[in-house]
């Protein structure tokens, strides 16, 4: 009973590092893996293979340094050089990424609830920073329940759209060429690679956390298998969803408020407050990578550094969203493909 929850804590954490406001929304299921139509399945399949590799050895490095105050999960995987160009740019990334989910939290509570955009975005960095005060494990315990809160839903509004939708599989065609302006690469492999590198190229010392805080290699092992199985297969079943209403969905920018709309006009709403807590769990995650680093003898030091990294990103994400946006969207696709192939050929030696 004790490993059934320890497994489940940690799959709910793997989970909610991925699940943020690109995923909740469905642009990034849209924009990866639907536009290319059957082959979105062959995304699917790829990626669940280099998620379980990538997620697997950075949990088992984690778990085999956890005695190690001084490991740096960089380091380790690229080498002494290498590790300063991503400490730098990996650092500079998730600075980014906590602006522009604190304007994107902001924006949301304004578009949809009207609600002062200033205020939204000052309460979500409160609530930053109160989640990262409160120290890692309870951090994990409380967004380990926001990743599985926004993969069941989805999963639900996924299925059952592609349920009630699946004969339109016989006229694909139309639907695929209605998508294919939303194509994010060259071709579908590239699309394949390029949403695991850039999901993984900032996540060391997020993943390594975790692996230190796990009882044994059997709950790495199947918390990693479970995290990634689980994530694919809701991709899967929401790619499916969009990809037999494509021609309707083309004309919205956020494809889960479409699918859950075409369900039932409440659930609209509900989309949108599952929305805000992805971003916030995805963002607790980029909060504590970053912060954890610094004055580790001193929490008192810690926290103050914590307070002025959040107040730094809420002036950040008072720019607007579509600028917060060109600005990160180059940093975070540098370095990523390296990083994923280091991290998969290191893993097959622990």
């Amino acid at each position: 009973m004790k490993d059934f929850k320890e497994i489940c804590k940690y799959t709910g954490a793997i989970i909610a590092w991925v699940v943020g406001g690109g995923f909740a929304t469905g642009q990034e299921v849209l924009r990866f893996y639907s536009a290319y139509g059957w082959e979105s399945y062959l995304i699917v399949a790829i990626d669940l293979v280099l998620f379980t590799l990538i997620v697997r050895s950075l949990l088992v490095c984690g778990f085999e340094h956890k005695d190690d105050q001084d490991f740096h999960p960089y380091k380790f995987y690229c080498g002494t050089k290498l590790s300063k160009f991503y400490y730098l740019m990996v650092n500079l990334g998730l600075i980014l990424h906590i602006g522009m989910l604190i304007s994107a939290g902001g924006t949301t509570l304004n578009e949809y609830y009207e609600f002062n955009r200033f205020l939204g975005s000052v309460a979500f960095a409160v609530g930053l920073l109160i989640v990262y005060l409160s120290g890692f494990n309870n951090m994990v315990s409380i967004i380990s329940k926001l990743g599985p809160l926004v993969i069941l839903f989805v999963v639900l509004v996924g299925f059952y759209c592609t349920t009630r939708d699946f004969s339109n599989f016989q006229h694909l065609e139309k639907s695929i060429e209605a998508l294919s302006d939303k194509i994010i690469g060259y071709n579908w492999l590239y699309s394949a690679i390029l949403y695991v590198s850039s999901n993984f190229v900032a996540s060391a010392f997020y993943f390594t956390a975790l692996g230190k805080h796990c009882s044994s290699r059997k709950v790495v092992n199947i918390s990693a298998v479970l995290g990634c199985g689980i994530l694919m297969l809701t991709i899967c079943m929401v790619s499916s969803a969009i990809l037999l209403n494509g021609e309707a969905i083309a004309a919205y920018d956020v494809p889960n408020v479409f699918l859950a709309t075409s369900i039932s006009p409440f659930l609209s709403s509900f989309v949108t407050v599952l929305l805000c807590l992805a971003m916030f769990g995805s963002s607790c995650a980029d909060v504590w990578s970053f912060s954890s680093q610094f004055f580790k003898e001193n929490k008192r030091k810690n926290q103050i550094f914590a307070t002025c990294v959040l107040t730094g990103c809420l002036c950040f994400g008072m720019l607007p969203f579509s600028t917060v946006l060109g600005i990160i969207g180059p940093v975070n696709g540098i370095g990523g493909f390296i990083f994923m192939c280091l991290v998969i050929y290191k893993g097959f030696s622990l």
